[in-house]
C-alpha cells in the first residue's frame, strides 16, 4: 500500500509565484518569414525570423518521410521521431516551433516491491533489487523463462549505471525496453512573455508483458501559466504494421502540471503489439522576467507489473502517487532550460 510518495521537483532558481490559473493564448508578436527551406523534392518549410519552423497546416497530407524531415527541422530528437506513430508526428508538425536546448540533470528509477516498499535503484544495488524482483514474481506464480517477459533488471550491471544509454541532448533517456523524452519547444512571444510547448513522450520498444494501467505526468510548477485548451495526448500501439491510436484522458485539475492514466494495448487474437508509444502536450507562458534563468521541467512514469489502483497527481511540491499497487517501475527525471 502506498500512502503517499512525493517526488519534489526543485527549481534551480527562486522565482516569484505566478497566480494560479489557465490563461488564454495572448496575441503573439508578428514574425517575418525569412526564407523557405526545401527539405525534400516535394516539400519546403517556412523559416521564421526567430528560427522557428512555421506550423504545417496540412500535416495530415504529408508522407511519413516528409513528416520526419519536418520534425528534424523543428529540432526533435531523431530517436524519438522514429518511435512515434503517424498521428503523433502529424500533431507535432502541425504546431511547428523550434526545440530549445535543454539538459537532463537528474533521473531515477525505483521499484515498488510486493510489500509496498519503494526501492531506489543505483549501480550498487542492481543485483539485490533484481533478486527481490524475482522473489516477488515467484510469489505471484511467475518463474523461469516467464520472468523474462517482465521488466526485470539485467544481470551483470553491478559495475555500471542502470542508465548507461543516456542521450543528454534534450533530455532523452533509455532504460532497457523503455525510453522517454521531455522536449521544450519555442512557439513565439508577446511583449512580456515567451510561449513554449512542453512535450513528454514515452516509448516501449517491445510489448511489456505487464500490460496494465500506466501513468505519465509532466510538471512545470510555478515557472509558468498553462494556456487553456492547448493540452493533448495520444497513445499508440503498432500491430503488424498498423498503428492503433487512442486519446489520453488528461487531468487538468492543477495549474502546475498535467497527468494521465491509461491502459497499455494488449495482444489480440491475431498478434501482439510490436511496440507502444505515447505523449502529453501542453503550452505554457513564461514571463520575460525569467530570461536566462535556469528553469526546471520534470516528468514521471509509473508502470505496474500487476493490476493496480493508482493515482498520479500534481501538487505544489511535485508529483504524488496514491493508491494500492505492488511490483511496479517508477521513473522520474528532470530537464533544465533557459528562456531567452
Amino acid at each position: 500500500m502506498i500512502k503517499r510518495v512525493i517526488s519534489s521537483c526543485v527549481l534551480i532558481v527562486l522565482i516569484l509565484i505566478i497566480p494560479n490559473s489557465y490563461v488564454s493564448s495572448s496575441e503573439l508578436q508578428k514574425e517575418t518569414i525569412v526564407n523557405e527551406r526545401k527539405i525534400s523534392n516535394n516539400l519546403s518549410v517556412e523559416v521564421l525570423d526567430d528560427g522557428r519552423i512555421s506550423p504545417i497546416e496540412k500535416s495530415i497530407e504529408l508522407s511519413e518521410d516528409d513528416l520526419n524531415l519536418v520534425l528534424e527541422e523543428i529540432g526533435y530528437d531523431q530517436k524519438s521521431i522514429q518511435s512515434w506513430s503517424l498521428e503523433q508526428k502529424q500533431l507535432l508538425a502541425s504546431k511547428g516551433g523550434k526545440v530549445v536546448d535543454s539538459e537532463l540533470v537528474s533521473l531515477k528509477r525505483e521499484y515498488i516491491s510486493k510489500d509496498g516498499e519503494t526501492h531506489k535503484i543505483t549501480p550498487n544495488n542492481i543485483s539485490e533489487v533484481r533478486d527481490l524482483q524475482l522473489e516477488d514474481l515467484k510469489k505471484i506464480g511467475v518463474e523461469g523463462v516467464e520472468t523474462e517477459q517482465y521488466n526485470v533488471l539485467e544481470e551483470g550491471k553491478e559495475t555500471s549505471s542502470t542508465y548507461s544509454n543516456l542521450y543528454a541532448n534534450n533530455g532523452y533517456k533509455e532504460d532497457g525496453i523503455w525510453s522517454s523524452l521531455i522536449s521544450v519547444v519555442y512557439l513565439g512571444e508577446t511583449s512580456t512573455q515567451y510561449k513554449y510547448e512542453l512535450v513528454v513522450d514515452y516509448h516501449w520498444k517491445k510489448h511489456p508483458r505487464a500490460a496494465n494501467r500506466d501513468s505519465v505526468g509532466l510538471y512545470w510548477g510555478d515557472i509558468a501559466q498553462p494556456v487553456a485548451n492547448t493540452h493533448a495526448g495520444v497513445h499508440a500501439a503498432l500491430y503488424d504494421g498498423t498503428w492503433l491510436n487512442s486519446s489520453h484522458d488528461i487531468d487538468l485539475s492543477s495549474t502546475q502540471g498535467i497527468t494521465s492514466s491509461f491502459y497499455l494495448y494488449s495482444p489480440n487474437l491475431a498478434t501482439t503489439p510490436i511496440k507502444q508509444t505515447g505523449m502529453l502536450l501542453q503550452d505554457i507562458m513564461v514571463s520575460k522576467r525569467y530570461s536566462n534563468h535556469q528553469l526546471a521541467i520534470s516528468g514521471k512514469y509509473i508502470h505496474p507489473w500487476t493490476v493496480a489502483n493508482l493515482s498520479l497527481s500534481v501538487g505544489f511540491n511535485g508529483f504524488s502517487i496514491s493508491g494500492t499497487t505492488e511490483l511496479a517501475d517508477v521513473w522520474s527525471w528532470q530537464v533544465n532550460f533557459r528562456p531567452n
